[in-house]
């Protein structure tokens, strides 16, 4: 994976090795070996965080488990993510989300307005090994969430600095939250008229108190429909024709300009167009 790396407190590292082997070199010339030994130490110190550091996290790759979750408001859901790493460890590292806000962890009950939150934890993993974060969800308002950036921080193991990750690879994560639903005063009932009443050019059903013609008889056509008079007529058989009709259709209109009751107008017209939605599927 592509990650975007800013480091920060390289230049006080070299800086620090530089005067360290400076001193080293003095020490061994003058004579001076525990002196020699321990600016030796620190410049040993210095550049095995020197190297760590400049390995650390090349090989770090991030999976999201699920790609897409569907909750309501008030709905509970995780954030599964895998990460698999490298040979260099990462030690004392944390790991920061920032996600949209119709979700938010579900122990936090602060207003944002922002629209991002920001979810830091803790993050260590070892030389080839696999770790799973589960970050809980909670869905606070309608819409779509997705998690916008992904950035890990691995401080310096001596002194100031760290090591600042940025995934740039494109996350495929979403989660959809669904309004409320408001249940209205007034019941909805279904047409008892099971055939119904809206004319259709193809239907299963057809309306025997509407007859709009006849045809010619055919063997499978039953014995009542027969036209008698018709038939007389023609002097062969002629069965009747019925307009074709089906079921009684809604249509849903949700007034989206207008406003006038303030900004949460829109979401109590979608909650109960959501709950007629519902009682229409069930009846």
């Amino acid at each position: 994976m592509n990650w975007i790396r800013y480091e920060n407190g390289f230049k006080t590292i070299h800086q620090g090795m530089a005067f360290t082997f400076i001193f080293f070199i003095w020490s061994f010339i003058f004579l001076q070996p525990w002196l020699a030994a321990g600016f030796g130490a620190v410049f040993g110190m210095l550049a095995f965080q020197n190297v760590y550091f400049a390995k650390v996290g090349k090989d770090l790759k991030v999976n999201f488990k699920a790609k897409q979750k569907r909750i309501l408001i008030d709905g509970e859901e995780e954030l599964i993510m895998e990460f698999e790493n490298g040979i260099v460890p990462i030690w004392n590292g944390t790991l920061t989300l920032s996600i949209e806000d119709p979700v938010a962890p579900n122990t936090d009950n602060r207003k944002h307005y922002s629209g991002i939150y920001d979810l830091s934890v803790p993050f260590a993993v070892g030389s080839n090994k696999k770790v799973e974060i589960r970050i809980p969800l909670e869905g606070k308002k309608r819409g779509m969430s997705r998690v916008t950036r992904l950035l890990l921080e691995v401080p310096h193991l001596f002194g100031d600095g760290s090591v600042n990750m940025e995934l740039e690879d494109p996350i495929s994560y979403q989660s959809l939250v669904y309004p409320r639903v408001t249940t209205l005063r007034r019941e909805l009932e279904s047409s008892p008229f099971k055939p119904g009443e809206v004319e259709q050019k193809t239907s299963l059903f057809r309306d025997t108190l509407q007859m709009i013609g006849t045809r010619d008889y055919v063997p499978t056509d039953r014995f009542d429909q027969i036209h008698w008079t018709a038939s007389a007529k023609m002097q062969k058989l002629q069965t009747k024709e019925f307009l074709p009709v089906s079921s009684q259709s809604v249509a849903l209109i949700l007034n989206a300009i207008e406003k006038d009751r303030g900004y949460m107008d829109f979401e109590k017209k979608n909650r109960k167009a959501r709950f007629i939605c519902r009682l229409l599927h069930e009846t």
